[in-house]
C-alpha cells in the first residue's frame, strides 16, 4: 500500500510592519528601503513573509502613539488579540522607533504587549529579535530596548521644542515679515516684496457680502443669490454655502487681524489653541466699524429668546421656570 508523500512543516508567518511620520518619505527611499530589509530578513530565517496581511502607518507619527491607537500598528495589536495573528509569528520593523517615539512608560508598554503576546519582534536595522525567550535569557535586551525607545522619544522631543522656537521668533518678527505663505482667500503672498496684497475682485465680493448682512439678507439667501449669478467661489467648493458666509462674516482677517494657533495634546488628543491676536498683520478690506456691528448682529440672532409661555429652555434641553 503507497504511503502518503510526507509534506514540508509549514513555514513561520512574518508580518512587516511599515511607518513614517510625513507623506513626502513615502516619495524617497524609506518605503523601499523598509520593504526589502523585511524581504531579505524572511529569506535568510526561512520565514513566509505573508504579502496579504501587511501594516502600513504612512505619513504617521509615533511621537505621541497615534499608530498604537488608531493606526496600522493597532490592527496589528487587534489581529493579535483575536488571533488571526498566531502565537510564535514574527513581526519585523526597521527600528524600535518605527514602533513608538511616545514617552518612555507608554513606549515600553507597547513592546512588552507585542512580546509578551507571543512574538517575535525583529529590528532589522540591527538584525535583534526580542522574545519571551531571548529576554529571559538575556534580560540585558530589554534595557536596550528601553534605552533605544529613550533616544527616540528625546530625539523626537528636541526636533518639537526646536520647530516651537522656529515658530516663535517667527511670530515675534510678524510685524515685519509674514510668519506663513498661508493667507486668506482675499489675500495673496508677495513673496519677492514679503508682503501680502490683496486680490481685488475678491476683496470686492467680501465687501459685498458685508454690505448685504448689514442689510437684512439672510446667509442662506446671501450664497443662494451668489449660486444664481455664477460668481466664483474662493475655494474647492463648486458653490457658496451659508456656512463659508458666516465663515467670511467672522473671520477678523477682513479688518487686518492674524490669529495664530499651537497645537497641544491633551490626554492623547491633539488641540489647537488661540494664541493672542497679531493686529495689522494683513491688509484689512473692512472697517473695524463694520465687523463690529455684524459680530454684535450674529451675537443678538444667536441669542435665546423668551417665548410667550415664559418658558426658556437651556442647553440640556430642559425647561426652566
Amino acid at each position: 500500500m503507497d504511503q502518503p508523500a510526507p509534506t514540508a512543516a509549514a513555514k513561520t508567518k512574518a508580518y512587516s510592519y511599515l511607518r513614517f511620520s510625513t507623506p513626502d518619505q513615502m516619495r524617497g527611499d524609506s518605503h523601499r528601503r523598509q520593504t526589502e530589509l523585511a524581504r531579505q530578513y524572511a529569506v535568510r530565517h526561512g520565514l513566509d513573509l505573508d504579502d496579504n496581511l501587511t501594516f502600513n502607518d504612512l505619513g504617521v507619527s509615533a511621537f505621541r502613539g497615534r499608530n498604537a491607537k488608531a493606526g496600522a500598528l493597532r490592527a496589528f495589536l487587534d489581529a493579535v488579540e483575536y488571533e488571526y495573528v498566531s502565537e510564535g509569528s514574527y513581526l519585523l520593523v526597521e527600528s524600535l522607533d518605527r514602533l513608538s517615539r511616545d514617552e518612555i512608560l507608554s513606549a515600553q508598554a507597547l513592546f512588552m504587549q507585542i512580546v509578551g503576546a507571543g512574538i517575535n519582534l525583529v529590528t532589522l536595522q540591527d538584525r535583534r529579535c526580542y522574545s519571551k525567550a531571548t529576554i529571559n535569557a538575556n534580560p540585558t535586551d530589554l534595557i536596550v530596548s528601553i534605552v533605544t525607545m529613550m533616544r527616540a522619544h528625546e530625539e523626537s522631543a528636541t526636533k518639537q521644542r526646536r520647530l516651537k522656537a522656529v515658530w516663535k521668533n517667527k511670530r515675534d518678527r510678524a510685524t515685519d515679515r509674514p510668519m506663513t505663505e498661508k493667507a486668506p482667500a482675499w489675500l495673496r503672498l508677495d513673496r519677492e516684496a514679503g508682503v501680502f496684497e490683496v486680490i481685488p475682485e475678491r476683496a470686492e465680493m467680501v465687501r459685498r457680502i458685508y454690505s448685504m448682512a448689514e442689510a437684512g439678507v439672510g446667509y442662506e439667501r446671501i450664497a443662494r443669490t451668489l449660486n444664481e449669478e455664477g460668481v466664483a467661489t474662493f475655494g474647492r467648493s463648486e458653490a457658496w454655502q451659508r456656512s463659508y458666509v458666516v465663515k467670511l462674516l467672522s473671520n477678523e482677517a477682513v479688518i487686518g487681524t492674524f490669529v495664530p494657533h499651537v497645537t497641544e495634546y491633551l490626554e492623547g488628543h491633539k488641540v489647537r489653541r488661540p494664541q493672542t491676536p497679531i493686529t495689522d498683520y494683513y491688509p484689512a478690506i473692512i472697517d473695524r466699524e463694520t465687523f463690529e456691528r455684524m459680530r454684535a448682529q450674529r451675537s443678538e440672532a444667536r441669542a435665546p429668546s423668551v417665548r410667550g409661555t415664559g418658558t426658556l429652555r437651556n442647553l440640556l434641553g430642559h425647561a426652566q421656570r
